[in-house]
């Protein structure tokens, strides 16, 4: 969408408790930007998300590849074709990085009673590209499945909302 800047990423895959951090580091490590993100599991046991990323072409054509890079990136991590860490070692070019021009304090909430089901955890602070991989990699490697997200970026700051369940 030229008009909103913003480019549209929708996946359907089997679920597992790692795939939001795959999906995430993937874009990250293809130098997408997120800007925003619905994510849920149905009850089948599958994983439908949409990423809304920030637009790095004018063209729709360039676009289009960009896209497509993307896309394959996810594909070949989910083969094992390619490793998340070696993805994300690389340097990336950041295109009109805006790091360091404000100071947003982080900050966790968590939250047991919103729901009979899950508990909600709401990060928010600074954003830079990579911040939802670190994000939902740092939820994984604490044992918790991710059922549901809603990512929000406003100017500066990120606010993430997450719905995790213990997996021990």
């Amino acid at each position: 969408d030229t008009f909103t800047a913003i480019t549209e990423l929708s996946l359907l895959a089997p679920n597992h408790p790692r795939l939001l951090a795959l999906f995430a580091g993937a874009c990250a490590a293809a130098g997408a930007n997120i800007s925003g993100a619905h994510i849920s599991t149905t009850r089948d046991g599958f994983a439908l998300d949409t990423f809304l990323l920030a637009r790095e072409f004018d063209l729709d054509e360039d676009e289009t590849r960009r896209a497509r890079r993307i896309t394959d990136t996810i594909e070949k991590v989910l083969r094992g074709e390619a490793r998340l860490a070696e993805l994300m070692a690389k340097p990336r070019v950041r295109h009109g990085s805006r790091i360091g021009a404000f100071t947003v304090p982080p900050e966790v909430l968590i939250d047991t009673a919103l729901s009979d089901q899950f508990t909600v955890v709401q990060v928010s602070g600074l954003d830079r590209p990579g911040l939802l991989y670190e994000l939902t990699n740092t939820l994984s490697d604490l044992n918790l499945d991710i059922t549901s997200a809603h990512i929000a970026t406003f100017g500066e700051k990120a606010v993430d909302v997450f719905y995790v369940t213990d997996l021990t």
